[in-house]
């Protein structure tokens, strides 16, 4: 993942608080037409890498760079027009309708009266059509299920129609089939020449669906790459401490992987 060949990148990336850094040297690539997925245990940094890469957070040292150019150099409105952002959680307090919400991902692009344009309508409707949401579209967003929600969140961060994608556990409330379809849609996007970039606890998923993997542990980058490449029993038990079998899976068409303790790691060992 040449940093040079990247649309989006970090350089020498740290960050921290307090006198404790969180992340440190951290330098990889993200390039067009690639589904990354970040991994790693509980407090690896996965969503404070993710905030650094969406602007949300300023680094403690070095740079993340967008087409090579630093995130400080772009305006808000040019930002939101090149990266947009699935977070994990997201909060409504006011009774917007679903295809209000999803109309939200296109705010860069409104004029002076903040009214939607033809195209404007025509991403809104693609994005509530991808993310199955058509029959929701005029449900207030607060009379949903967590799973819908996410759903309509996503929708709205489709909707932006940014090269660059990120996504914070974007499953994490959906049911299998919810996020299958979701992994499938991922692939596609790929596909049309995006960067999609994943963070995710659901191993199963990326052992199918990633093309690159990242792998972070107590701030660290342990290794990135080409699923085949990176996601061996060694470096998943490097990362997970368990020992772990990788094989080809005929069924999916990717890999699968199955897990027990590590030997003389249980809970009274030191």
């Amino acid at each position: 993942m040449a940093e040079e060949l990247a649309e989006l990148a970090a350089q020498d990336l740290a960050f921290g608080y307090d006198g404790r850094l969180i992340l440190r040297d951290l330098t990889l690539g993200f390039q067009a037409g690639g589904l990354f997925f970040l991994v790693g245990p509980n407090g690896a940094g996965k969503s404070t890498l993710l905030a650094l890469l969406a602007g949300l957070l300023a680094p403690t040292q070095g740079r993340v760079l967008l087409r090579g150019q630093p995130l400080s150099s772009f305006s808000p409105r040019e930002l939101a027009r090149l990266l947009a952002l699935a977070p994990q959680k997201s909060t409504f307090s006011l009774p917007f309708t679903v295809a209000e919400v999803v109309a939200m991902g296109r705010r860069p692009y409104l004029g002076r009266w903040g009214r939607l344009s033809p195209r404007d309508q025509e991403k809104v409707d693609l994005a509530l059509t991808r993310l199955g949401l058509e029959s929701l579209a005029g449900r207030p967003i607060t009379t949903l299920s967590g799973g819908e929600a996410q759903r309509a969140v996503i929708a709205r961060t489709l909707a932006q129609d940014t090269p660059v994608i990120l996504l914070d556990e974007p499953t994490a409330s959906l049911d299998i089939h919810q996020s299958l379809g979701l992994m499938g849609l991922l692939r596609e996007l790929a596909a049309e020449g995006r960067a999609i970039i994943v963070v995710s606890h659901d191993l199963t998923l990326a052992a199918v669906y990633a093309q690159e993997m990242v792998f972070l542990k107590k701030g660290r980058l342990v290794a990135s790459g080409p699923l085949a490449q990176t996601l061996t029993p060694e470096l998943l038990e490097l990362v997970f401490e368990a020992e772990a079998r990788v094989w080809a899976d005929e069924f999916t068409g990717g890999l699968a992987i199955s897990w027990r303790p590590r030997p003389n790691l249980g809970p009274s060992a030191s």
